[in-house]
C-alpha cells in the first residue's frame, strides 16, 4: 500500500496561477509503528478567532521564533486567506498585507518570523501573483517585490537581522533567489546549474543569523539539487549521497542553522525519500529510522530537527542532537487518518505545525519538550 509524500509542506493552494508544484509527489510506503510516540511533552492547540473549519481549511502555524511567538495563515468564512501572529501567552492578532486580494483563496501568508518578531512571507493579489511583505514588531507592514520578477515574489524567511530571502519569477516562469537587505536593498542570484526553461531555477528557503542561505534548484533536466549561498554570495551545489538522477529527484535542503548545518529530504531512485543533516564540511548524515518517507524541515542551533514521517497519514517526528528520534501526534488526531505536520523549531526546542481532526479540519499547534 503506498500513499503521496509531499516534499514541500509550505506549498499552499494559493500560489501563483500557473506556477509549478515546486516539489515532486514522491511514493513512499505506508510507515507503522517506527518508532515510540514522544513522551514529556506538552501540547498546546490553537484556532484564528475568524479562522472557518471544513475539509483542509483552518489555521497554519508555519514559524516560530525563540521567544514562542507564532506565525501562520488561515481561511475565513470566504475562503480568504489571512495572516496572523499568536504571543507567547496565547493572544493571536489577525492581520494582511496592504493589497492582498479578498477574493477566493487568495490573500496574506505569513511563512518566517524573527527574533523581535518581524514577519515574513507574500500575499497574493486578484490575479492569484505573489508579492512580499514584512511586518514589522510594532505591526507595520511595508510590500515589496523583487528586481526582475514578473510572475511573483515569493519571500520565505527573515533572519534575526531582518534580512529576508526567498525566490521570485521572471517573465518565462524561471525561479531566481533573492536576498533583501535591513536597508531594502536587493541582491539577486541563481545556483550554478540552476536551468533556465519554464518553471526551473532557483527555489530559497532559509537564511541564518549570519546570512548564509540554503534552498534548492531544478536544473534542465528536472532534477532537484541542494546549495548553500556564503554570506559573502559564495554558492556550494550538493547532492546527498544516494539521490537520484531522474525526472522530479534529487535533493531538497529547507533549513540552515547558525552553525551552517543544512537539513531537508532527497528522492532516490526508487523515488524514497529520506532526511539528512549535511555538515559545513560536507559530511552527509542520512536520517530514516530505520524505513522511508522522512522529510526534515527545520533544525535549530543546537542541531535538533523537526518534520514529518510520510506516507498517509504523516506523523510528526523530533530528533535530539545526540541523534535520539521520537515519532509524535498532535492531541486529537486519528493516527490511521489524520495527518500531523511540524513546520518549525526554535532554540528552546518548542515546535509549531498544523493536524488534521476527524472532520479533516487544520488547526495550529505548540509542542513544548
Amino acid at each position: 500500500m503506498f500513499g503521496k509524500l509531499i516534499i514541500d509542506k509550505t506549498e499552499t493552494p494559493i500560489r501563483w496561477r500557473g506556477s509549478r508544484v515546486r516539489s515532486a509527489a514522491l511514493l513512499c510506503g505506508l510507515l507503522l509503528g517506527i518508532c515510540a510516540p514522544g513522551l514529556a511533552q506538552t501540547f498546546v492547540t490553537f484556532d484564528a478567532p475568524d479562522a472557518r473549519t471544513g475539509e483542509d481549511r483552518g489555521t497554519l502555524g508555519q514559524s516560530i521564533n525563540l521567544r514562542g511567538e507564532v506565525t501562520g495563515y488561515f481561511w475565513d468564512a470566504n475562503d480568504v486567506v489571512h495572516g496572523f501572529v499568536r504571543n507567547p501567552g496565547g493572544r493571536l492578532t489577525e492581520f494582511d498585507a496592504p493589497g492582498a486580494s479578498t477574493r477566493f483563496d487568495r490573500g496574506t501568508v505569513p511563512l518566517s518570523i524573527n527574533r523581535s518578531g518581524a514577519v515574513a512571507g507574500y500575499y497574493n493579489d486578484n490575479d492569484y501573483l505573489p508579492h512580499g511583505f514584512l511586518r514589522a514588531a510594532n505591526g507595520t507592514l511595508t510590500t515589496f517585490d523583487a528586481p526582475g520578477s514578473v510572475k511573483g515574489t515569493s519571500p520565505t524567511a527573515i533572519n534575526d537581522a531582518g534580512a529576508i530571502t526567498g525566490s521570485y519569477a521572471d517573465a518565462r516562469s524561471v525561479e531566481h533567489g533573492f536576498l533583501r537587505a535591513p536597508d531594502g536593498t536587493f541582491t539577486t542570484f541563481d545556483a550554478p546549474g540552476a536551468g533556465t526553461a519554464f518553471q526551473q531555477g532557483t527555489t530559497v528557503r532559509s537564511i541564518n543569523s549570519a546570512g548564509a542561505i540554503t534552498g534548492y534548484y531544478y536544473d534542465a533536466n528536472y532534477v532537484h539539487h541542494g546549495f548553500v549561498r556564503a554570506p559573502d554570495g559564495t554558492i556550494t551545489s550538493f547532492d546527498a549521497p544516494g539521490a537520484g538522477t531522474g525526472l522530479d529527484q534529487g535533493t531538497f535542503a529547507f533549513s540552515i542553522n547558525t552553525a551552517g548545518k543544512v537539513t531537508g529530504a532527497y528522492s532516490d531512485a526508487g523515488y524514497l525519500v529520506h532526511g539528512y543533516v549535511r555538515a559545513p564540511d560536507g559530511t552527509f548524515t542520512t536520517i530514516d529510522a530505520g524505513t522511508n518517507g522522512i522529510v526534515a524541515l527545520s533544525i535549530n542551533d543546537a542541531g535538533a530537527i523537526t518534520g514529518y514521517v510520510g506516507g498517509f497519514p504523516n506523523h510528526g517526528f523530533l530528533q535530539a542532537p545526540d541523534g535520539t528520534f521520537t515519532t509524535f501526534d498532535a492531541p486529537g488526531v486519528d493516527v490511521g487518518q489524520q495527518s500531523t505536520d511540524p513546520m518549525s523549531i526554535n532554540g528552546r526546542g518548542e515546535v509549531t505545525g498544523n493536524y488534521q481532526d476527524s472532520s479533516a479540519s487544520v488547526h495550529g499547534f505548540l509542542r513544548r519538550p
